[in-house]
């Protein structure tokens, strides 16, 4: 089971960053996930994948209200609803 903790967003002109970390259930960080942020508004799509501590960071994000989806072979998809980026 993927468990992204919290995407933490920062505002910066009119673009910002979103970043967080991908663990196991049991808290460990996982690395080569891919993680897939979609504006809702706009329907556009940005993919990172997560480093040896399981972080990952998504900048120059035009802000708005984001659905954030974690995928890796062998967990279940994990996704966060509706998390927002704003100013």
């Amino acid at each position: 089971l993927l468990a992204p903790r919290a995407a933490h967003a920062q505002a910066q002109a009119t673009t910002g960053v979103m970043r967080g970390v991908v663990a196991d259930s049991a808290g460990r960080p996982l690395e080569g996930v891919t993680v897939t942020l979609r504006n809702l508004e706009t329907n556009a799509t940005r993919t990172v994948t997560t480093n040896e501590r399981g972080a990952w960071a998504a900048q120059l994000l035009r802000v708005g209200t984001y659905d954030v989806s974690a995928r890796r072979i062998g967990f279940a998809e994990s996704v966060q609803r509706a998390l927002a980026l704003r100013l």
